[in-house]
């Protein structure tokens, strides 16, 4: 194994070692994750632990394999294992509620249910074909539409990652900086009402190409 550190865009060092390693077995932790999402599980512990053979037998699932996954996800931060078959929540798996409002729970499950498609990223950028469309028999949004329950989970998630990149401009000390480039009419009003002297808004099109009206405050 090698021992030299890489620098990230942040300049931290990481050990590359650490970096393949994520990459690898990121795949792992997508689907505990979803498997965990879809059965509900952040849901039915409260705030007490809750043993697997009632968690097993609330969400239909195998008490013996689904306690390898909790212990797993344990082992990675998400539920804490308190005895030898119980588990309780924690900050991180909390997120995964359908009530967090966090939209964690939605992007599990959207991600999780198209992972299957970057198992044709092989053949994908050998011909140029569309790896999705190659798992799937159809486009992204085709697929959404004959899945309306699917559909409805990715606008949510959409939904609340719009809400939290809001959340981070309202926090950004606009008074700061000169010029801002805004992509969307809410962003240039979050950013023109926090003290920034000048937004320019730009209008998305397909080929890239901005068209920007500037504000002066």
């Amino acid at each position: 194994m090698g021992s030299e550190m890489n620098s990230d865009g942040d300049g931290m060092a990481r050990d590359p070692d650490e970096v393949l390693s994520e990459l690898l077995f990121g795949f792992l932790g997508t689907q505990l994750l979803y498997v965990v999402s879809e059965l509900g599980i952040a849901d039915l512990i409260d705030s007490e632990p809750e043993t697997i053979d009632v968690l097993a037998s609330r969400a239909g699932a195998s008490p013996d394999v689904l306690y390898r996954i909790l212990r797993a996800l344990a082992a990675l931060g998400v539920f804490t294992q308190i005895e030898d078959r119980a588990f309780a929540q924690t900050s991180t798996s909390k997120l995964l509620r359908r009530d967090s409002g966090s939209g964690w729970h939605e992007f599990t499950i959207v991600y999780g249910s198209v992972y299957r498609a970057f198992a044709e990223a092989l053949p994908a950028v050998k011909t140029g074909d569309n790896m999705f469309e190659r798992a799937s028999g159809s486009g992204w949004w085709e697929w959404l539409a004959a899945r309306p329950e699917l559909g409805s989970a990715f606008n949510r998630a959409m939904q609340a990652g719009a809400q939290a990149r809001i959340a981070a401009l309202r926090n950004f000390p606009w008074q700061e900086v000169d010029t801002v480039i805004a992509t969307a009419a809410r962003s240039r009003r979050e950013v023109s009402s926090n003290g920034c002297r000048e937004v320019v808004t730009c209008t998305y099109s397909p080929r890239c190409f901005t068209t920007g009206t500037t504000t002066t405050r």
